[in-house]
């Protein structure tokens, strides 16, 4: 027995075609069909990313107090 895969998805209405199939008309054919359990979303790697940056006060003096030099 050979074994196609073909993925599709279900139209309105609950039907099901299949076109195209590589099999001569006529030959005897089992359709099984599986369902694919949904796709969850990708959690965000950076998310971050192309997200602006803003400077508060960016010339201010940053740990003072830990400089060895200033004591």
């Amino acid at each position: 027995m050979q074994a196609y895969r073909y993925a599709t998805i279900v139209n309105q209405g609950g039907k099901l075609v299949l076109e195209h199939l590589p099999l001569q008309a006529g030959v005897d054919v089992e359709v099984i069909i599986l369902v694919q359990p949904p796709k969850q979303a990708m959690p965000n790697r950076y998310p971050l990313h192309n997200v602006p940056i803003t400077y508060l006060d960016p010339t201010a003096p940053v740990a003072e107090n830990d400089w060895e030099a200033l004591q």
